[in-house]
This record gives C-alpha cells, sequence and structure tokens, in this order.
C-alpha cells in the first residue's frame, strides 16, 4: 500500500495519518539545519511528487493493459483477439501472424492447435489496444484551434520577462516551467502580455493569444541543460548568440549609418586643412583628425560589429 493514504477526509483518514504528518514535519525541520547532501540522505514516510508521479502512471499502464476484465459490451463489441503460438514456453502471437505464414507451415500449425487447444486462445482486447486501434482514425486539432476549442476562461494572461515566460507549478514539474518569447523566428518584447495556453499532460508548446483571443503562435520549451551535458550546452549557447545577434541587428544598422555620417565628416575636414596647407606651405597644418579618418575607412571595409557605436574621440 502506498504511504500517506488520506481516507475520505481528515475525520475519516487511516489511524497512522496523524504521527506519521508529525514526523514527516520533524525531519523537514531537521533538514533545515543540516547540510542539502546529507539533508538528501533522509527518508521521508510521505511519498515526494515525483515519486507518487511514477508509481501513479505504472498502476495506470497496468490497469489500460489488463486484459482480464468484465468491461461492458467488449464481447458484443468484437473486441476481442485470437492468438496462438507454437509450443506452451512460446509466447502468443496475433492471428495476423498466422496469416502470414506460407500455406504449407499454416496447415501443420493448424494441426498441432486441432490436437492441442492450450495452443490457441481467444481474450478480450485491453482498453489501450483498442484506443490505438482507433488512433490512426483521430484528426489532430491544429494548435492554433485549441484556444477556441477551450475558451479564454482556460488561458492564462502572462508577461514576457527576461525574453521568456516563466512560472511556478508543482503539479506539472518541481523545476521553474519556461518558454522561450519566440514565435516564427520573432522575439516578443518584455513587458508585453499574452493570453497562454499549455497542455499539462504535453507541456512541449506554449500557444500565445492576443487580448482579444486571436492566435499569435506557440513557444518552445526553454530548458536549463545539465552541466556535463557539454553538447546541449553548446547548442543553447549558439541559439542564445543567434538570438542575440537578431536583437542588436537593427541598432547595427543604425550605428553603420552614423558612421558613415562620420566618414564623410572627416573626409570633408581633411580636404579643407590640405587645402590651407597647399595654399600656406609655410604654416605647418597638421591635421587632427587623420588617424580617425583612416580608422573609419578601414571601419568602412570591415563588418561593423553588432550593435558597435562609434565615439567622436
Amino acid at each position: 500500500m502506498l504511504p500517506g493514504q488520506v481516507g475520505l477526509d481528515r475525520l475519516h483518514a487511516p489511524d497512522d495519518t496523524h504521527g506519521r504528518d508529525r514526523y514527516n514535519n520533524s525531519l523537514l525541520r531537521a533538514a533545515l539545519a543540516l547540510p542539502p547532501d546529507r539533508a538528501a540522505l533522509l527518508r521521508l514516510p510521505f511519498l515526494d511528487w515525483q515519486q507518487f508521479m511514477g508509481l501513479c502512471l505504472d498502476i495506470y499502464q497496468r490497469i489500460n493493459w489488463r486484459t482480464d476484465h468484465d468491461l461492458e459490451g467488449w464481447t458484443r463489441a468484437g473486441l476481442l483477439a485470437n492468438e496462438w503460438r507454437v509450443n506452451d514456453q512460446q509466447p502468443w502471437m496475433l492471428q495476423d501472424q498466422f496469416l502470414a505464414l506460407p500455406a504449407p507451415e499454416q496447415s501443420i500449425m493448424r494441426q498441432l492447435i486441432e490436437a492441442k487447444p492450450s495452443l490457441s486462445r481467444c481474450r478480450k482486447l485491453a482498453p489501450i489496444e483498442v484506443f490505438h486501434r482507433g488512433q490512426s482514425d483521430l484528426v489532430k486539432v491544429p494548435t492554433f484551434l485549441l484556444p477556441v476549442l477551450l475558451g479564454p476562461s482556460f488561458g492564462i494572461e502572462r508577461k514576457v520577462r527576461n525574453g521568456c515566460f516563466e512560472w511556478q507549478d508543482i503539479t506539472i514539474s518541481p523545476d521553474p516551467i519556461r518558454f522561450l518569447a519566440r514565435t516564427d523566428d520573432q522575439q516578443l518584447r518584455d513587458g508585453q502580455r499574452y493570453l497562454t495556453y499549455m497542455n499539462p499532460f504535453n507541456p512541449t508548446e506554449l500557444i500565445l493569444c492576443n487580448a482579444g483571443g486571436g492566435y499569435v503562435g506557440s513557444c518552445s520549451p526553454w530548458n536549463t541543460p545539465c552541466r556535463s551535458d557539454i553538447e546541449s550546452v553548446h547548442r543553447q549557447m549558439g541559439q542564445v548568440k543567434k538570438i542575440e545577434a537578431e536583437l542588436l541587428a537593427p541598432v547595427a544598422r543604425r550605428g553603420a549609418g552614423v558612421a558613415r555620417e562620420k566618414l564623410e565628416m572627416h573626409r570633408h575636414n581633411s580636404a579643407i586643412l590640405a587645402e590651407a596647407s597647399r595654399l600656406n606651405p609655410a604654416v605647418p597644418f597638421a591635421d587632427p583628425v587623420e588617424d580617425c579618418t583612416q580608422d573609419l575607412l578601414e571601419r568602412e571595409h570591415a563588418a561593423p560589429p553588432a550593435g558597435a557605436t562609434d565615439s567622436w574621440d
């Protein structure tokens, strides 16, 4: 039996629940005074969320794959499977595999099965088998229709912060849930608010709508890679670098225009100063912008770095 049964309510809980709860609280208080590595060694009398979900999903799987059930209408609907096997030690095989055998082998196996009834059986299909049988006929709802089906009452308004949507929901994950605020290769601006939808059973995308309920797009999860997974760290660094370059591209274009204006001004002033030196060679006329002009000429032929701006010095 799983630890921590709650019963009907607090007044009808198992007898040991009160003592178990007190002992659990004392361990939690003691864990606060321990180093994290020592606190992690404590064994609590209750399951944590991850432990419970693992056991719960395993129980669901057993229920969905059971064949010894009495579900109403199963036999009448023909939800049965005819199976056979070569001998009593071999696993059961479906009738389709029998029909795929060459005719001579089918004849031999048919004689063996008729002579030994334990080599064949008819069983009820498991619920998951029936679901998979009709799965190919299902039509997946497009992403942009999900908000229409659910309605605005199922949406949650969230704000873009630091290029992400981030919130905490321990019923889905013990860690913060993050989605990159980016749709169709377009980065969303910080401070913008959207009506968001996420399937808690398939948290692989976050659907965005505007205030009027119109579909905006979907965002991908932004997970923190493990430090030991070098490949994932490098891949995410490359993605961050790409986003940063896209955000700085407008700034770089504006900076390039300013640099060209400065370059033209320095060229003009250099020409005036050179003409003055030619008309009056007795007066040495140093060009105070010569070095700066040369620097700008070199920059003109080089790709401007993202976000770079030139100074007037």
